[in-house]
C-alpha cells in the first residue's frame, strides 16, 4: 500500500503477496543472538532455554557495526562467555551431544594470532572450532574421548577478513565433517574420525580465558541433526535463524536478504518455504 511520503509492507496469507521467510529459531538446540542487554547472556532462541552464558573477563555487548539485529559480542584474548554443567544443568544440553550437530556463527576476527574462533568443548572429548594464525584459516577439530587422543581430527578451511558465516558439522554415523563458509561447503573434503565422539566434562564457551578471540561475534547457534546442507547454510547466512531479512512469496524468493552483500549468492532452498533445516533442498 503506497500513500504520500510512505511506504507500508502489508503480510499477506500464504499464497499471496510477500511474507517474511520462516522462522527457523524453534528447529535449533540453542541460539544466542545478544540482542538482550545484561549478564548472564540469555539464550535467545532453541530448545534449551536455561543455557545461559556467564560472563568471564570483560566480553560485552556492542552495536557499532552488527551484521544481524542491532548487537553482537566482542572480546579479547582473555575474554569469554560460558555455559557450565557445575553450576547449570541445563548445559548438559549443549555439553554433551554426541549424536550429529552443526556449530555456527556470525564471526569477524580482528587478530590471527591463533585464536579460539568461537564455541567448542575441549580436553575430555567434545569439539573446538578455532582461528589459527599459522594458516589463517580456520580449524574444525572433534575429539573422541581425552583418554584417546589420537581420535582428534581437523578440517582446515579459509575464512576471509571481516564479517564471516562459519558453519562446522559432524555426522555421528559416517564420523566425518563438513564445513560451510558464508553458505557454501569448504573445498576441504570431509575427515573422517576414527572413533566416535564422547560426552564433555568440560564446559562450553565461546571466547577462551588464553589466547581466546579477539572481534566480534554473532549468531551463535547449535542445531542437532544428519539433514544439513549446503542451502540449509545459504539460507542461514542470508536469511538469519529467524527468517526475517528475507521475503518470500510462497515458494518463490522475493527479497534473497544478505545472499549478494555478503553470502556470495550461494543457492538457497530450492522451495524458498522451507520450515526448517532437512526440508531445504
Amino acid at each position: 500500500m503506497l500513500m504520500q511520503g510512505v511506504t507500508t509492507f502489508v503480510r499477506e496469507e500464504a499464497g499471496g503477496g510477500p511474507e517474511a521467510a520462516s522462522d527457523w529459531s524453534a528447529s535449533a538446540t540453542v541460539i544466542f543472538d545478544f540482542e538482550s542487554a545484561g549478564s548472564p547472556y540469555d539464550a535467545s532462541g532453541g530448545s534449551c532455554s536455561g543455557c545461559d552464558l556467564t560472563s568471564n573477563g570483560s566480553p560485552a555487548r556492542a552495536t557499532a557495526s552488527p551484521i544481524e539485529g542491532s548487537a553482537y559480542l566482542t572480546t579479547g584474548a582473555t575474554d569469554y562467555l560460558e555455559c557450565d554443567q557445575a553450576t547449570d544443568a541445563a548445559c548438559t544440553a549443549i555439553e554433551d551431544i554426541t549424536s550429529s550437530f552443526c556449530s555456527m556463527a556470525w564471526a569477524n576476527a580482528t587478530s590471527d594470532a591463533n585464536l579460539s574462533m568461537n564455541w567448542g568443548r575441549e580436553s575430555s572429548g567434545g569439539y573446538r572450532t578455532r582461528r589459527g594464525g599459522t594458516c589463517d584459516c580456520n580449524n574444525f577439530n572433534v575429539t573422541g574421548d581425552s583418554s584417546v587422543q589420537h581420535a582428534g581430527v581437523t578440517d582446515s578451511f579459509e575464512v576471509a577478513d571481516g564479517w564471516t558465516h562459519i558453519v562446522s558439522c559432524f555426522n555421528d554415523t559416517s564420523n566425518e565433517m563438513d564445513d560451510y563458509v558464508n553458505g557454501v561447503a569448504s573445498v576441504t573434503a570431509p575427515t573422517t574420525m576414527d572413533t566416535a565422539m564422547q560426552a564433555s566434562s568440560g564446559d562450553w564457551r565461546i571466547g577462551h580465558n588464553s589466547g581466546g578471540m579477539v572481534g566480534d561475534t554473532d549468531e551463535v547457534v547449535i542445531y542437532e541433526g544428519e539433514d544439513f546442507t549446503a542451502p540449509d547454510a545459504c539460507r542461514i547466512c542470508s536469511c538469519g535463524w529467524d527468517g526475517a531479512d528475507c521475503t518470500v512469496t510462497g515458494s518463490s524468493w522475493t527479497d534473497k536478504g544478505k545472499n549478494v552483500s555478503n553470502c556470495g549468492t550461494c543457492t538457497l532452498c530450492a522451495d524458498a518455504s522451507a520450515a526448517n533445516p532437512g526440508a531445504c533442498s
